[in-house]
């Protein structure tokens, strides 16, 4: 899936990149859970903050 989002192929993704994400009027959360992913604050998802986000929701359960 981030490989797919990634259309710039730079290995992150960008505000833009996850707009369409965003436009997901289903999820309201999706926007606050991708902020949390963003450990650098850099307004950018990482590949590596990509795979510990989802591996740290997959560990709350």
């Amino acid at each position: 899936m981030f490989n797919r989002l990634d259309t710039n192929y730079d290995l992150l993704l960008d505000q833009s990149e996850l707009g369409s994400i965003y436009l997901d009027k289903n999820e309201p959360c999706t926007r606050a859970f991708f902020n949390s992913c963003d450990t650098y604050k850099d307004s950018l998802i990482s590949n590596n903050e990509w795979c510990y986000c989802f591996q740290r929701q997959q560990g709350k359960r």
